[in-house]
């Protein structure tokens, strides 16, 4: 009877692999743009702390 079970619950929603891409896509983005604004001290410095911020808000609000 656990086969039966563990068989029926190995499965993920599309929608929870779909959330699991989107925020894995997400974390890596923050990884460069923040290794990115780390490395930078050019105009695009702004640029990427606009992107970054709302970005880590997002993440957090949707983990």
């Amino acid at each position: 009877m656990s086969r039966i079970m563990s068989a029926t619950h190995a499965r993920f929603l599309p929608s929870q692999r779909a959330l699991h891409w989107i925020m894995a896509v997400c974390i890596l983005a923050m990884l460069f743009i923040g290794v990115g604004m780390a490395s930078t001290v050019r105009p695009n410095y702004l640029r990427l702390v606009s992107i970054h911020k709302p970005l880590g808000v997002a993440i957090l609000g949707s983990g």
